[in-house]
C-alpha cells in the first residue's frame, strides 16, 4: 500500500478539504524551494521529541555552510497524506521522515524516485557501531540511504499512569492484567466525577497495531508483530496465526475492561497526541503509549510531569517475563532525489550520526538512542530513564525474513494491503460492529495468509526467488536475541 490516491484522499476528505490543503503546499516550507539550489533546506517531521535535538544540529549546519533549515511538523496520523499531495505536485521537502508510507516497502519507494543514497563521508559513517548499517533495511544496493539513530531494545506499549492518582487510590502499580483492571477500578472510584481507569487512542489504527503486537508478545505470542500479511507470523514456522491465544487473551483483556466501565467514553474519536493531552488533564489514571511520552509531555503539558510514572507492558498472570522480539530499526529521516540541495542536505545529515545528537535525543525522552551511554550525559525524566533500563532486559532481536532472503522484499513489493486489517478489526470490535475476537482475528489470518499466497507467485512470476520457507526460522529461541550470523544457517 502506498498510501492514499489523490482521489481516495479527496473522497476521504471532502473535495474543499482537500483542495484546501493541497493549495497550502504550495506554499507552506518544502514547497518550490526544493527544485531550486537556493533558499533554506526544507525538513518535514512528526515527532516533536526530536525538535531540540534537529534544531541544535540545524543550528551547527548554518552556522558551517551559511544555509538554513524550515522546519515543518506534521501530526503523524496526517504525515503521509501530506507527503503523497506533496509529491504529486513535485513539492516534497528535501529531507523528510516515512511517517504514514510505513505500509511500503522502502525498495519500492526507491525505486519510484522518492530517494536518494545518503553521501554523508566516511569519518560520519564510522562513527557508528559496527553492524548498525543493514542490507535492505538502511543500505539498498550497496548504498546507505538512511541510519538508525534509536537503539532496538525498546517496546511502544508501556502502561504509564497519573502516580497521584494511583496513590490517593491506594493502589499499586501494575503488571498484570488483573492488577491494571483493579487499579484503574480503584482510580475511577476514588477520583469520581469524569475521570476514567483508562484512555485509548482508538482513532489511530496504526497504533492500534502497535499496541495489540506489542501486549501479544507479553503474553506469549512467539511471532512477530504488525499488522497484514506482515505481522502475525510465528518465527519458527512462518504461519501467520493472528488468532494465536496470546492474541485473543490481550485483545479481550482489553475489551474487557470496556465492558467494565472503565474506559474513557470518547476513546474512539482520540489519535495518540489528543488522547494523551486529555489524559494529562485528568481525564484517566492509566495510558498506553511509547517511550517517547515524557518528551511530549514536556512540551504538550509540562505541569503533569511531576505526576508522572511507569510501568512495564502488561502481562496475563504474575510471573510470567516480559519478552518482545522486534527487527533491526530503520532509519527515520529519508533524502528527496529530487533535492537541488544535496550536498549541503548531506553536511546536515553527517550530524545524525554524532555523539551529541544522541545526548540531544535523550534529552527530548523521545526512544532511547543508539548509544544508550549519552542518557547518563543528558537531563532525563526518571521514569523514561527506568523504562528504558527495563527494555535492555525485555526487548530481543527477532529474525527477519528479509536479510535470510533479500528477495522477499520483492514479495511486500507486489502487497497492496489488506481490508480490514487489524487496525480496523480492533475498531469494529470495540465499537460493537464485529462482536466475536477470536473469529475475526481467525478470519484476518485467513485474509493475510491469501493476501502473501498472492504476493509470493506474483512475486515469483517476475522473477523472485522465493519461497514460503523463507518466512520460517526453526532455530528461533524465546528470550534470546536472533543474530547476524545465525542468518547463515537458517
Amino acid at each position: 500500500m502506498t498510501g492514499p490516491t489523490r482521489r481516495e484522499f479527496f473522497a476521504a476528505t471532502g473535495a474543499i478539504g482537500a483542495a484546501a490543503m493541497l493549495a497550502a503546499c504550495n506554499t507552506a516550507p518544502g514547497g518550490k524551494a526544493t527544485q531550486s539550489k537556493n533558499g533554506p533546506l526544507t525538513w518535514w517531521d512528526h515527532t516533536p521529541n526530536l525538535q531540540a535535538a534537529n534544531k541544535r544540529n540545524f543550528k551547527a549546519f548554518q552556522k558551517k555552510t551559511g544555509r538554513a533549515v524550515e522546519y515543518t511538523q506534521h501530526q503523524t496520523a496526517k504525515m503521509g497524506q501530506a507527503l503523497q499531495l506533496a509529491k504529486q505536485s513535485n513539492q516534497r521537502p528535501d529531507v523528510h521522515s516515512l511517517a504514514g508510507l510505513g505500509k511500503t516497502p522502502t525498495s519500492k519507494l526507491i525505486a519510484d524516485g522518492w530517494f536518494r543514497p545518503w553521501d554523508i563521508g566516511e569519518e560520519a559513517l564510522a562513527r557508528l557501531p559496527k553492524g548498525a548499517l543493514v542490507d535492505g533495511v538502511h543500505v539498498f544496493g550497496g548504498k546507505p540511504y538512511t541510519v538508525p539513530f534509536f537503539n532496538d531494545r525498546q517496546y511502544w506499549t508501556a502502561t504509564w499512569y497519573n502516580k497521584d492518582m494511583l496513590e490517593k487510590a491506594g493502589a499499586e502499580p501494575p503488571t498484570t492484567y488483573d492488577s491494571f483492571r483493579t487499579a484503574a477500578r480503584k482510580i475511577q472510584k476514588s477520583e469520581g466525577g469524569d475521570t476514567y481507569g483508562w484512555i485509548f487512542n482508538l482513532n489511530q489504527p496504526d497504533r492500534l497495531v502497535e499496541h495489540m503486537g506489542y501486549l501479544a508478545q507479553g503474553a506469549g505470542f512467539p511471532g512477530s508483530h504488525g499488522s497484514g500479511s506482515q505481522g502475525g507470523t510465528l518465527f519458527r514456522t512462518g504461519e501467520i496465526t493472528y488468532h494465536h491465544d496470546a492474541y485473543v487473551d490481550a485483545l479481550e483483556f482489553l475489551l474487557s475492561l470496556k465492558k467494565d466501565g472503565l474506559l474513557f467514553p470518547g476513546s474512539s474519536t482520540l489519535d495518540d497526541n489528543t488522547g494523551r493531552v486529555k489524559w494529562a488533564a485528568g481525564a484517566a489514571g492509566f495510558f498506553i503509549d511509547g517511550p517517547w511520552c515524557p518528551g511530549t509531555l514536556s512540551g504538550d503539558a509540562p505541569q503533569f510531569l511531576e505526576k508522572l510514572d511507569v510501568a512495564p507492558l502488561l502481562v496475563p498472570e504474575t510471573g510470567m517475563p516480559v519478552q518482545v522480539h522486534r527487527p533491526v530499526q530503520g532509519g527515520m529521516y529519508w533524502l528527496n532525489k529530487q533535492t537541488q540541495k544535496a550536498d549541503d542536505a548531506n553536511v546536515l545529515l553527517a550530524g545524525l550520526t554524532t555523539q551529541q545528537y544522541y545526548v540531544d535525543i535523550a534529552n527530548g525522552m523521545a526512544q532511547p538512542p543508539l548509544d544508550i551511554s549519552a542518557i547518563d550525559k543528558a537531563d532525563v525524566h526518571p521514569a523514561w530513564k527506568k523504562l528504558v533500563g527495563w527494555f535492555q532486559e525485555q526487548a530481543f532481536y527477532a529474525p527477519m525474513p528479509m536479510r535470510k532472503n533479500p528477495e522477499i522484499d520483492k514479495v511486500w513489493a507486489q502487497d497492496g494491503g489488506i481490508d480490514p486489517d487489524l487496525g480496523q478489526v480492533i475498531q469494529g470490535l470495540f465499537s460493537g460492529d464485529l462482536s466475536n475476537p477470536r473469529k475475526e482475528l481467525k478470519s484476518l489470518s485467513d485474509r493475510a495468509s491469501k493476501n502473501r499466497e498472492k504476493c509470493l507467485a506474483k512475486a515469483k512470476k517476475k522473477g523472485a526467488k522465493v519461497e514460503l520457507d523463507d518466512f520460517a526460522f526453526p532455530d528461533w529461541e524465546p528470550g534470546k536475541d536472533y543474530t547476524a550470523d545465525m542468518y547463515k544457517k537458517a
